[in-house]
This record gives structure tokens, sequence and C-alpha cells, in this order.
């Protein structure tokens, strides 16, 4: 009888056991697996960080703006911070579409979409993802991103971000322009900073009378420097005139760094350098654009900037369409211009022109033709195309 008891207390203790060593693995591997969620979420929130950041770098800017900005923006989020942002600070300067950051006005990098997670140790992940590029009206271009992030214990254990390495850009085939302007303004020739808080802008025009689809393309570009002064669109620096743009024929995507291009001297120089760099139907198109075309690349040109300086993206951007409403109803202005992409040139009476673009068409003669401005300030004549 007492064997017997004996032997049901022992099942019993092993019973208890067995329970309680089921209960401490399910206990470890809930623990275990909240502690992984934990972690990748906080690598996860690492990444969406550096992403929402990059549209604060601007890489064409002076080294000493770039170098703050990069420290600002991702100093807190990269180890070893300073020796990271030496490195892009000065990458920046030989090739900016290396570095993470903001090359153009339009498109602009929005966010880092994760694709894949991939543990490498205990300490170390790899994140591929894409940069998401994007413009007023949706995205434009996906680039890929590779990014290696750290836990550092003597840190207090945080996750950071050691490694970045970008990869080719993939445009659409009908997104051509844009990635010709995009190589444009990373080419010293064409865009250059004079002063800080401007931005550059280049638009071109195809010198081919129908659409070319292998390269090389035959161009002529318009980049100019501008910036906001006293209400102001300024012009600083800017260059005109023909490019032949080359790059190897595989569509599917375009590499800015592979872009290269040719174009003429100033001076002397220049007649004989278009004939060697263009085809003849191209030469021919190059000397009457000079003649026909070049109001029209200037407005265009006119018309990015002002969209620029007038978005929301421009932090503390002056609102240029308030400003030219202002000027009318302190009668300061003379005459005026109007074009259908709703770009209105205003021509002050201190000979200052002001330009913005109106919300929608005719704003501008609604204003001017207001019975109270023509009984203040008199009759504004108001031009259009």
């Amino acid at each position: 009888m007492i064997l017997k008891q004996q032997s049901k207390n022992k099942k019993f203790l092993l019973a208890i056991f067995a329970i309680l060593l089921i209960s401490g693995i399910i206990c470890t591997v809930w623990l275990q697996s909240k502690n992984g969620m934990k972690e990748r979420e906080a690598i996860q929130n690492l990444v969406q960080n550096f992403g929402n950041r990059l549209q604060n770098i601007p890489l064409l800017a002076p080294q000493d703006v770039l170098r703050k900005s990069l420290e600002d923006n991702f100093g807190p989020l990269t180890f070893p911070s300073s020796t990271i942002i030496a490195q892009w600070t000065t990458e920046a300067l030989d090739d900016p579409t290396k570095v993470p950051g903001r090359i153009t006005s339009s498109p602009w990098p929005d966010r880092i979409e994760i694709l894949n997670m991939k543990k490498l140790s205990k300490y170390a992940y790899e994140i591929d993802g894409e940069v998401i590029e994007v413009t007023s009206t949706g995205i434009s271009a996906k680039r890929p991103i590779t990014i290696l992030v750290e836990k550092r214990r003597d840190q207090g254990n945080r996750w950071f971000i050691t490694n970045v390495t970008l990869d080719s850009y993939k445009f659409s085939n009908n997104q051509k322009e844009e990635a010709i302007t995009n190589y444009l303004l990373t080419q010293k020739d064409f865009s250059w900073t004079t002063t800080i808080g401007s931005k550059n802008f280049c638009v071109i025009e195809n010198l081919l009378d129908q659409e070319n689809n292998l390269f090389p393309y035959y161009v002529w570009a318009r980049c100019g420097e501008f910036i906001i002064r006293d209400g102001m669109l300024k012009e600083l620096s800017g260059s005109s005139g023909p490019v032949k743009i080359d790059y190897p024929n595989e569509l599917s995507f375009y590499d800015l760094s592979r872009f290269s291009h040719d174009s003429p001297g100033d001076g002397s120089q220049y007649t004989e350098d278009v004939k060697r760099i263009f085809p003849e139907q191209v030469q021919t198109r190059i000397f009457n654009f000079q003649q026909d075309g070049i109001d029209e690349v200037n407005r265009k040109i006119e018309m990015a900037a002002v969209e620029w300086f007038s978005s929301d993206q421009v932090i503390g951007a002056d609102n240029l369409w308030e400003i030219a409403k202002l000027a009318i109803k302190n009668c300061e202005v003379e005459q005026g211009f109007q074009a259908h992409s709703r770009l209105v040139r205003l021509t002050l009476k201190n000979e200052q022109i002001l330009t913005a673009i109106e919300p929608k068409i005719d704003d501008i003669f609604t204003l001017a033709e207001d019975p109270k401005v023509i009984e203040t300030c008199g009759k504004i004549r108001i031009a259009t195309e």
C-alpha cells in the first residue's frame, strides 16, 4: 500500500515538473518573441526616421552647410557619427548621387519603405528597402537602399545606422527629361551655389524635331541659381546653351552616375565646337533656337523656381501670390503679364519684377479689375499670351 502511494506521489511530482518545464519553455519563447518584436520595432523606427530626414539634406549646398545639415539630421542616428558624416560630406563633392539626401527641388525623397530585414547576429541587422521619391503629383521613382544597423552596448544598447548603400535610380522610359535635368543639377558646369539659401533649377528643350528613343540626346539646357529677396524672385547666376547628353542605352532605368555630356565652349570656340559636337540638322536648330527658343526656356525655369519657392515643402517659403495681391492693392504695380501656365509677372513702379503663380487662370485680371483697385490706383495694364 505504501509503495503504491509513493508511486502515485512520484508520478504527481513528475507531472508537476513537466508542467513547470513546459510553462518555462513557453514563457521563454514568449519573452524572446516579445523582445524580438521590440527589437524589430526599434530598428524599423530608426530606418523610417532616417528616411523621413532625407529631404532635409541639401546635397548640392556648400560644404559647410551640407555638413551641418548631416550632423543635425543624421548625427543622432549614425555611429560612429563623426566618421560617417565626414565621409558623406566628402563624397557629396565628387558624386552627390551616392550620398543619402536630396539633390533636386523635385522630385524629393519622401520616405524609406522596408522590404526585408535580415538578422546577421545578435547585434546586427541588414535592411533592404527603397527610397520613395515623389513630386507634387505622386511617386516619381524608387531607389534601392541597403542599411546596416548595429546595437551598441557602449551606447546604452541603442541601435545605430553604421553603413548605407544606395543603388541605381529606377525610372520609367517616359522620365528621360527628369533624369537628364537631375543629372545636370549634379554637374558643376551647369549647377553651382554662390549664396546660402539659394536653389538651383534646370530645364531642357529637345533640339530634334522628333522624340529620339536612344541616346545621345541633343538638348538646350537652361540652368539657374535663384533666391527670394524682399519678396522678389532673383536669379543669382545661370547658364544657357546646347548640350549633347550621352548614356549607355539601357532604357529600363537611369543611373545618374553613368550619364555624360559635351557642350561647346564660349567665345570664338563656340561655333567650331557646335560643328564638332552636333550633327548638321541639330546645328541648324541650335542657331535658330538662339533666336526663337530662349524666351520659352527662360519662362520654364522661372516657372520651376516660382513653384518651388511657393510650395509647402519649403520651410518658411514666401507666399508669392499673396505678395502679388498686396502689391496690386497697394498701387505698387505698373503693368503685368499672364502666361498660359498661370505664371504672373508684375512690373512694379520701382522697376522691380515680381513673379508668382496664380491659383487659377485669369485670377490676376480679377484683382486688377476690382473697382476698388481701379478707383484707388487707376487702370493696371495686364497682357496675356
